[in-house]
């Protein structure tokens, strides 16, 4: 038995089951480091069984320590194990391949598009960034969780576009308040669908041909908060014409109502999928082998997510209580009492009822 470093707790390796005769190297770098490969499209239910067959690199005997000392590399190993098994298991949120916009438009398909653009796609990432920062969650932290709510938005653009990376990192470390303000103010929602509107309702989509009208139309909007103006911007020329195309299909059937001479865009509120992630760290203070944080989500819920936790540390089973619609409780249970004020971080991703990781 060694010491984990990091968190002074005894690091117990358990009895090795399943897909290895033997413990195996560590490898040298994470899942997502490097150079990577796109995996093929497979079915959701085969997903959920990949993802049950990948806890088998959560296990810290399933790998060989090569240090002498304390299995910092085992730990390694284990974390970066989990990135993996969330990246996989979060997978099923989003369609391989977004279904095609039909060669027949569907009756108020443009004003339909327009509508779900600006407020499930634009209006969400600006959401999802404030949320990161209000639960202190880093960009590579958050990374393998945003792309859940954009069906047909490749996970790998998403993860290493520079452009997309950078318009969550200002937003995460600009005035806060400004966004606040802004995803609460609807007549701004509504200016941002009728630019959209303004550009493919003559198309009934958007395509190639009309992106930069609708690149330029956001850019130029006229909105007294400067810094959430310039990351709509910023958003939309970063998305580009591809995956702004993709992300359509998904608002195709959600129902608007377009008059953008007069009271704007009004449509369905809320969030079809409303997935939400965070970090959040537990504190297990000293003679004590429990410690509970609690957590307020911006958005509340129509009924109380369904919890999927992560813990950073493979001998401190995390776990939740006191759910509601808008807040819930992580707990951290070790496996004896600590000798010392010990925090721990865990990871987690809400999903609505009928859902499941």
């Amino acid at each position: 038995m060694s010491i984990d470093p990091t968190f002074g707790m005894p690091f117990q390796r358990f009895a090795n089951v399943g897909s290895f005769n033997e413990p195996v190297a560590v490898p040298s770098s994470g899942p997502f480091d490097g150079t990577v490969y796109q995996l093929p499209c497979v079915n959701a239910e085969w997903i959920r069984l990949m993802a049950g067959a990948l806890t088998q690199l959560v296990n810290p005997s399933t790998w060989q320590s090569t240090a002498a000392d304390n299995d910092t590399d085992t730990l390694q190993a284990v974390r970066y194990a989990q990135e993996l098994l969330g990246a996989v298991g979060s997978s099923v949120m989003t369609p391989c391949c977004a279904p095609p916009v039909p060669t027949t438009p569907v009756a108020n398909q443009a004003c339909n598009i327009s509508g779900y653009l600006a407020n499930f796609v634009i209006k969400e990432a600006i959401l999802q960034a404030v949320q990161a920062a209000q639960q202190n969650l880093t960009i590579l932290g958050w990374g393998l969780q945003i792309i859940k709510w954009i069906p047909g938005i490749s996970l790998w653009y998403i993860i290493f576009s520079t452009a997309i990376i950078d318009f969550f990192t200002n937003i995460i470390s600009g005035t806060l308040t400004d966004y606040e303000t802004a995803l609460g103010d609807d007549s701004l929602w509504s200016q941002v669908a009728c630019a959209i509107y303004g550009c493919i309702s003559a198309d009934n989509a958007v395509t190639e041909a009309n992106f930069p009208c609708i690149q330029t139309a956001l850019c130029s909007l006229t909105y007294p908060l400067a810094d959430v103006k310039t990351q709509i911007c910023n958003f939309v020329t970063g998305m580009g014409a591809g995956q702004l195309m993709a992300a359509q299909s998904a608002g195709i059937g959600t129902p608007y109502t377009c008059d953008c001479g007069g009271a704007g865009i009004i449509g369905p509120g809320g969030h079809p999928a409303q997935i939400t992630s965070g970090k959040t760290s537990v504190l297990i203070a000293a003679g004590n082998a429990l410690g509970t944080a609690s957590v307020s989500l911006l958005r509340a819920y129509g009924a109380p997510p369904i919890l999927l936790p992560v813990g950073n540390n493979p001998i401190m089973i995390p776990a939740f209580s006191s759910v509601t619609t808008n807040s819930f409780d992580v707990e951290v249970q070790a496996p004896r009492a600590v000798d010392v004020d010990t925090t721990v971080d865990v990871d987690w991703t809400a999903l609505p009822v009928g859902m499941s990781g």
